[in-house]
Parts: C-alpha cells; sequence; structure tokens
C-alpha cells in the first residue's frame, strides 16, 4: 500500500485526512490508532490521531475521515501507521486490521530576511553561473542562526569564511527546480565545512531565456534521510539587442516602398511565427504575413 506522505516546515504543525472505506455490505464497528516509528527516538510525539479512544461505528461502504497532525522537529523523514480494527466480538470479522503507512516530510523554508540571489542576463543570451547552498542537515536550528549566506549566485565559487574549512561529504542529496525550460542545474560537489558542521553543495546554473522574463524560481534539495529544502532566487532577462537595422528608402509621396527579411527555420518541420511591430511604432509601417508556418519565410516591411 502506498504510503500518505505529508509536508510540513520545521518546527510548525500541519493536519490532514486519512480516508478509510468499510468494504463491507454491513455497517461496522472500529477502533483506530496511531503507532509512530519514531517515538523512541523523540520524547514528544511527531503525528498525533485526533480521534479519541472511542468505538466508531462505519456504515455499508461509508468513509471514515481519520484527522491527524503532523509536526517535525528535525530534517529527518518520519513514519508512522495509522491501524482501524473491527471491534465486534462474537462476529467473524472480528479483528480484522487495516495499517495505513504514513511518511511526514520536515520541510525547512528560508526566514523572511532571506535575500532572493538573482542571476539575470538580456534575452537571446546564455549566462553560466555558480550557484551555491548551505544547510544544516543535523539540527533543528535554522541555517539563519549561522552568519553566512544560505543561497549565492555568482561568476564564481565564493571563499569560505575565515576559519572554516570543507571535505568533500558522503551525505547524498536530490535536486529540482521547478522552471526547467530556462534554466539548466548541474551538480558540482557537495562538501561537509567544520566548524560548524554544515552541508555546501555547488551547482552550475545555465540561464537561457528566449524573451525577457523576471520570476521567482525555486531549487528543492532532498536529503537520502527525508529532509527537503528550499531556496528561492530570481531569473530576470531584459530585452534582445536588436537582431539587425533595416533601412527602407522611400519610393515618393504615398507611395509604398517594401523590404524582405528572410527567416530560416533551424528545424526540419514547419515552425509557426508570427510578425508584429512594437508599440509605439510609426503607423506609416506595416508588417506581413503576420502569421505563417514554413521552413523558409520571407516578411515585408513597407
Amino acid at each position: 500500500m502506498d504510503p500518505v506522505n505529508i509536508s510540513c516546515s520545521l518546527g510548525q504543525v500541519t493536519q490532514t485526512l486519512l480516508p478509510f472505506k468499510n468494504p463491507l455490505d454491513h455497517p461496522i464497528t472500529v477502533s483506530c490508532k496511531l503507532l509512530e516509528r519514531n517515538k523512541i527516538e523523540h520524547k514528544d510525539s511527531l503525528f498525533e490521531l485526533l480521534i479519541g479512544e472511542e468505538l466508531i461505528t462505519v456504515t455499508e461502504r461509508g468513509v471514515l475521515e481519520l484527522p491527524f497532525t503532523f509536526r517535525p522537529l528535525n530534517m529527518v523523514q518520519a513514519a508512522a501507521y495509522i491501524v482501524v480494527e473491527i471491534v465486534e466480538e462474537g462476529s467473524e470479522v472480528d479483528g480484522v486490521k487495516w495499517q495505513f503507512p504514513v511518511k511526514g516530510t520536515p520541510v525547512f523554508n528560508v526566514s523572511k530576511g532571506y535575500q532572493l540571489p538573482v542571476t539575470s542576463c538580456k534575452s537571446k543570451q546564455r549566462k553560466e553561473s555558480f550557484m551555491e547552498i548551505i544547510l544544516d542537515a543535523n539540527s533543528v536550528k535554522p541555517t539563519q542562526s549561522v552568519k553566512y549566506t544560505e543561497a549565492a549566485i555568482s561568476e564564481r565559487p565564493c571563499e569560505l569564511k575565515e576559519g572554516w574549512k570543507k571535505k568533500e561529504s558522503e551525505q547524498e542529496f536530490t535536486f529540482s527546480l521547478d522552471e526547467t525550460n530556462l534554466l539548466t542545474l548541474q551538480h558540482c560537489s557537495t562538501s561537509h565545512i567544520s566548524p560548524p558542521g554544515l552541508s555546501l553543495i555547488t551547482f552550475t546554473l545555465v540561464f537561457a531565456p528566449g524573451k525577457p522574463v523576471k520570476k521567482t524560481v525555486n531549487l528543492t534539495v532532498d536529503s537520502t534521510e527525508g529532509g527537503r529544502w528550499i531556496y528561492p532566487f530570481t531569473i530576470h532577462s531584459t530585452p534582445a539587442e536588436p537582431d539587425d537595422t533595416i533601412i527602407i528608402r522611400a519610393s515618393g509621396l504615398h507611395k509604398d516602398s517594401v523590404v524582405g527579411i528572410r527567416l530560416n527555420s533551424l528545424d526540419n518541420s514547419s515552425i509557426p511565427y508570427e510578425a508584429y511591430l512594437d508599440k509605439g511604432s510609426d503607423p506609416d509601417f506595416r508588417v506581413y504575413p503576420l502569421q505563417v508556418s514554413c521552413c523558409l519565410s520571407e516578411l515585408r516591411e513597407h
């Protein structure tokens, strides 16, 4: 059975529902309890089932929604089981159990004072940078308590704070971006920094915008132990430089002058395009055709 997945920011509490459907053609009386794997490591419960110990009757083919909470205390994945058991003494189905696995993912979000790193260039250009993030996988303390940049984008790797040393780390992480059309991310290295015992992860980040854009992108880092860190940053591209300058010489007053522009497709198939004049262009200019799909085309402007 696939587990019920729930995520929550470190130190916060979130609530969700587990739906239990009675598969039988008659009502059943059940008890519900939660078995927590992490109870041995923590004095406090990470999960809590928000129903009492009283028996509950579920109608035939009915659905019982079981509310429970998750409160992560460190950056390690938590696990539990919600057990539903039929309690009908003397019945053939007495003692039948259903066991539902639950997995909780702690999420570390940056603080309000976090300054978003920025990568920027002009449209139709390619910008390659180094992106470095720092995280604390072994403590519940936020990394903001450490005076070091949580995430940085620069032309070359940043220098470590004085007194800090790094060595190759054996910790494993996976990475993902919520924007893959404009960005390419490649992992370079994962290092352990001592003191104060942090992880430094370095990437190469390639930004290749085709048109002006400004948006916030999230880099998500997941550890094999179940913790998740989210680092937002900004991408910004300005209008591209003109590809060419077109000079049209007038043929005379009230006469059209025409200039053709040849566009070659870089693809073997037909590519649709749209041609238009920017807002604010002089009304004496027109461009046609406005829309066409072909491998080799010619625009005319007059």
